[in-house]
């Protein structure tokens, strides 16, 4: 019986050799050495030596050869494919001329696959290149959860680097309720394989709230089980945002539509009556002049130019108000004197109130300055004091003061001992929706229309306006307008 002299230094050698290797004695039909490569390649225990026919059918268990007639000189030339899926080539070395029977099998990686591994190295390269310049972020999961890659986009969304995102679970991530959403897909989605789409929302890098629309889908193996979840991300805040606007709008249009056809409803309504006395009045002038005194013409003319007036100053705040709604007026602010302004804005009135006997005190100090628009201040004051003498008693007392609230804003306040209103009417009072006017003390009509304008006029001087008033007790109407620069010096 033939030996090698010394076995151990050919163990040391076959550890350390960077190729799977088995020594065999052919004439002997014995295993002398196998390396941990082999062992690693096959699945044979470290603590285990198997004989020569027990890795000759283990070589040949998923080759064309007979099993039943394993012999290891028949594999060089055929590729074997290991137990843990390499495919290997196999070559017979005789070790020593003095030791012919002595062979070297080794089971080197087949150079097809390792040029496919090269290829399929640079698919994934390519793949990874893609993922990266794609919009959409793109994450993936195993079935634990755990994230295990993502692309730059899914980084830039989260607000977070891809070294912390990795490894990690949605609880380390997001809110406890917002990651419990998500984490209720993936449960929903490992329950029943496929994909999964739902929307929500999240809070993500830049502290901003995003609605999004999540697509969750299982990657399978070759077997056709769940190996895998990834995950797509599409940003719909914007698409959200157009969508609530056009919402909105069309809700504000649906609201202007009703209110404008109730306002056209009182209009029309109000028009009538001072139409029908103008038309009565004139008709029965022209039929029964002759017959008429001359203090009955006067006053039947008293009655058609009140008619007039009242038309005329509806017509005029009509006006104003379409274009409010048109947004065709030109906002011009300029520096005014509150007095000379609330002088100007009275002496229209002037006459309306000797008629029932109101006096109007205008206690307004010479020393305040407002920057305003001109004409709109002027309506707001001639609209105010006007609506005062429509709900005056005869001899009543109008009065209009005014004082430096702050070193900002001048309040002026314009009051009457008048009939009052309710709360009902006063929670009502500049409304469009539920515009209404009810006669004054001497049967005066209105629309209600003058104060609407006083409320837009007021609020684009950048001021308020408010009401105090109970019903016989008079009313209280108090605005700010915003005082001019000058003001600061005093």
């Amino acid at each position: 019986m033939r030996e090698l002299q010394d076995y151990s230094i050919l163990y040391k050698l076959a550890e350390g050799y960077p190729e799977s290797i088995i020594l065999v004695d052919e004439k002997l039909n014995r295993v002398i050495l196998l390396n941990k490569l082999f062992r690693e390649q096959w699945g044979i225990k470290p603590d285990t030596q198997p004989s020569l026919e027990e890795i000759s059918k283990l070589v040949f268990k998923n080759t064309e050869l007979n099993p039943a007639r394993a012999n290891l000189a028949q594999l060089p030339g055929n590729l074997l494919e290991t137990k843990n899926g390499t495919t290997v080539k196999v070559t017979r070395t005789i070790v020593d001329e003095a030791y012919t029977d002595i062979i070297l099998y080794k089971f080197k990686p087949d150079q097809t696959e390792e040029s496919l591994l090269t290829k399929n190295s640079s698919a994934h390269s390519h793949i990874d290149k893609l993922l990266n310049t794609l919009p959409l972020p793109i994450f993936f999961k195993d079935l634990s959860g755990v994230f295990t890659g993502c692309n730059s986009a899914f980084e830039k969304f989260m607000g977070i680097s891809r070294n912390k995102i990795i490894g990690e679970k949605i609880y380390s991530l997001l809110p406890l309720d917002i990651a419990g959403f998500y984490n209720a897909m993936d449960s929903q989605l490992l329950e029943n394989p496929g994909e999964i789409i739902k929307e929500g929302r999240l809070i993500v890098g830049d502290g901003k709230h995003r609605d999004i629309v999540i697509h969750k889908a299982t990657f399978n193996d070759t077997d056709g089980n769940a190996k895998e979840i990834v995950g797509v991300i599409l940003d719909i805040t914007e698409q959200k945002n157009i969508q609530n606007v056009l919402k909105e709008s069309e809700k504000e249009l649906e609201e202007l539509n009703a209110t404008k056809d109730k306002f056209f409803s009182i209009l029309a309504h109000d028009l009538k009556n001072p139409f029908s006395v103008i038309l009565g009045i004139t008709n029965f002038l022209i039929e029964n002049y002759k017959d008429f005194s001359d203090e009955e013409v006067i006053e039947s003319l008293q009655r058609l130019n009140n008619s007039s007036r009242h038309l005329f100053n509806l017509f005029e705040n009509l006006l104003e108000w379409s274009r409010i709604q048109r947004k065709s007026i030109l906002f011009h602010p300029v520096d005014l004197n509150l007095h000379a302004t609330s002088k100007m804005s009275i002496h229209p009135l002037v006459m309306t109130a000797a008629e029932k006997k109101v006096n109007i005190v205008n206690s307004i100090p010479e020393d305040i300055d407002v920057i305003a628009d001109e004409k709109m201040l002027e309506t707001t004051f001639r609209n105010l004091i006007s609506n005062a003498i429509k709900y005056s008693n005869k001899q009543g007392t109008i009065d209009i003061s005014a004082k430096k609230l702050n070193t900002d804003f001048a309040e002026i306040t314009i009051s009457d001992d008048g009939i009052g209103m309710d709360k009902e009417t006063i929670d009502n009072l500049f409304s469009i929706e539920y515009i209404s006017s009810k006669p004054g003390t001497e049967k005066e009509q209105g629309t209600g229309l003058g104060l609407i304008l006083c409320y837009e006029f007021i609020k684009q001087n950048g001021g308020d306006i408010n009401v105090n008033s109970e019903t016989d007790k008079g009313s209280k109407f108090v605005f700010t307008i915003p005082l001019t620069r000058k003001n600061d010096l005093e």
